[in-house]
């Protein structure tokens, strides 16, 4: 018999039986039959969420006021007043885009009085921080307590070293022995990477660090991994690969993820409807933060518009100044108020992100941003002009001496 309850058992004669001991009369290929968990079951084994099967609070989300759902813990902030709105409205088209560029740092926002917001990587803690045991090891106690403590440490060292936006942990699953990530990811077992990644993410995002999980999802190997075709059923997919994914964001309610760099079927896992928006936006509520990985400024498998158009927000060690420029040549060139629109979404998401993190920490209503050139940096800044213009006078010398002794060996 098959593991999986989801899987159908044939029984002779025209009734058909399931592994619950259920039956069905005349029952036709085309029918579907619902789960415990609300979900829709074919002939072929595959089945599909159906939102309308359960309430939203039976699942752990919130109801708002315009029909959206948010896990029950995010305090209520996102949509219940217009004032997300009206801040992005204050914002320009070059602002919108500076916010979609992420090279460790997000750049201040004045206008907003948005502070620079600052990311690093670290599947096992912040760099330059306390030394911890990876990911993979900590798991291996299979203790949600020993977990939690982990995220606690590392979220205070994010703390004292002003990062609110941390890439890692890594949550993909042990497909394969050989691949060249494992000693970030959890476990080939899904449903235990769940419990404890979730354990893990909730101490850390409890504190402010918005824990960016990676390589969402199946990222089942390192080498090629950059547009390698991942094809599996639906089944497979949500119960393997994406199951870990689904703790961290239900349970531990991160704030970010990041993608990875391969294909789902044949479609950018940047790209992919059905992950981003139908699943994690929409199914599991996230709000928050969605950063690709490491992109570069070729187009390739990671196109800029159809990545903010699909559900990301921000692009990582990308070319800033090109993908900047396509962005702002499909809203100004094009015409294209469809993808601001989108834009501006995707801005309001990374900041719901970063006003729930600890960049907010001692904050208060009346605080502006100012931004200070400090006295060394101008004093470096000045010994570089002063070497700069003295090069260029260096050299206009040398050429017009060259010139006078070229002109006296022709009259000689």
């Amino acid at each position: 018999m098959k593991r999986s309850t989801r899987m159908m058992l044939m029984s002779s004669g025209s009734n058909r039986r399931y592994n619950d001991g259920r039956s069905y009369e005349n029952y036709d290929v085309d029918d579907k039959f619902r789960d415990r968990r609300g979900r829709e079951h074919y002939d072929n084994g595959r089945y599909a969420p159906r939102s309308e099967m359960m309430e939203p609070e039976d699942r752990g989300y919130r109801r708002y006021s315009d029909g959206r759902f948010a896990p029950r813990n995010d305090g209520g902030t996102w949509v219940e007043s217009n004032y997300w709105d009206e801040l992005v409205d204050e914002l320009s088209v070059d602002e919108l885009i500076s916010l979609t560029q992420d090279s460790r740092y997000l750049r201040p926002v004045e206008t907003i009085g948005f502070p620079q917001g600052n990311a690093a990587d670290g599947p096992d803690g912040v760099p330059n921080g306390n030394a911890y045991a990876n990911f993979n090891l900590s798991c291996s106690s299979w203790n949600t307590e020993v977990l939690a403590k982990r995220g606690d440490f590392i979220a205070e060292d994010c703390m004292f070293q002003n990062v609110q936006f941390l890439w890692g942990p890594g949550f993909n699953v042990h497909r394969t022995p050989y691949s060249g990530r494992n000693f970030e990811y959890v476990s080939e077992d899904s449903c235990l990477a769940y419990k404890l990644g979730a354990a893990n993410i909730a101490a850390m995002q409890a504190k402010g660090l918005n824990v960016g999980i990676k390589h969402f999802f199946a990222n089942d190997q390192e080498t090629h991994r950059s547009g390698l075709d991942t094809f599996a059923t639906e089944q497979t997919l949500r119960e393997i690969c994406m199951r870990m994914f689904e703790g961290a964001f239900v349970e531990g309610h991160t704030l970010s993820t990041m993608l990875g760099t391969n294909n789902i079927g044949i479609t950018s896992a940047s790209q992919h409807k059905g992950s981003l928006l139908d699943v994690l936006r929409g199914e599991w509520g996230f709000k928050g933060l969605v950063i690709t990985d490491a992109c570069g400024g070729s187009e390739g498998n990671v196109k800029t518009v159809e990545t903010i158009a699909f559900g990301a927000n921000v692009f990582c060690f990308s070319d800033a100044k090109a993908r900047s420029r396509k962005i702002k040549n499909a809203i100004i060139v094009e015409d294209d108020g469809a993808l601001l629109n989108t834009l501006k979404e995707r801005v309001k998401e990374t900041l719901y992100a970063y006003a729930n993190s600890n960049m907010m920490n001692c904050l208060t209503s009346d605080y502006e941003i100012v931004t200070v050139t400090p006295w060394w940096k101008t004093t470096v800044l000045g010994i570089d002009a002063g070497i700069a213009l003295l090069t260029i006078a260096s050299f206009l010398s040398f050429l017009l001496s060259w010139k006078k002794l070229r002109k006296k060996e022709r009259n000689a």
